[in-house]
């Protein structure tokens, strides 16, 4: 018998300065996302527009960013996709009005500081910047809420 094991995708450990993001939008607009957050908690989750749990969590985003609209959601693209495919994925899977912002990462340099190996990837930065979250997969973005309601209650 062959047991193949995949070790866990390594993550940035919580405490940690998050590195900066500063990309565009699809539509070429330039954002820093963490100064602009203005000390308030940030949520970044990398995607990629053909992922079946991407496009299953997107609502899931947009519902927390209403629940919280003190933070800054961002949904990065890490498959160094075209506008027009991100332009796609936001489209048919955020519902209007939804305040994530979708960024690209055409030479993965976010991507890679963020240590992303496997998509969705998603993790919570702290109003101080710091990593206080990181989590993959569906169960990943599911432990985001609890930890907004931490962040955001003064807890």
């Amino acid at each position: 018998i062959i047991v193949l094991v995949h070790p866990p995708s390594p993550m940035l450990q919580s405490g940690t300065p998050a590195p900066n993001i500063a990309l565009r939008t699809a539509g070429g607009q330039s954002e820093n996302v963490l100064p602009s957050a203005n000390h308030h908690p940030v949520v970044v989750e990398f995607i990629e527009a053909g992922c079946v749990t991407c496009q299953q969590e997107a609502p899931v985003l947009c519902r927390m960013g209403a629940t919280y609209p003190q933070v800054t959601f961002v949904a990065i693209d890490a498959a160094s996709e075209s506008a027009a495919a991100l332009q796609g994925f936001a489209a048919r899977y955020l519902s209007p009005g939804c305040a994530t912002i979708v960024l690209l990462d055409p030479g993965l340099q976010v991507s890679r500081a963020y240590d992303v190996r496997v998509v969705p990837t998603v993790y919570v930065v702290d109003s101080a910047g710091k990593i206080t979250y990181g989590g993959l997969s569906s169960s990943g973005i599911e432990g985001v809420a609890p930890v907004l309601q931490r962040l955001t209650n003064g807890g």
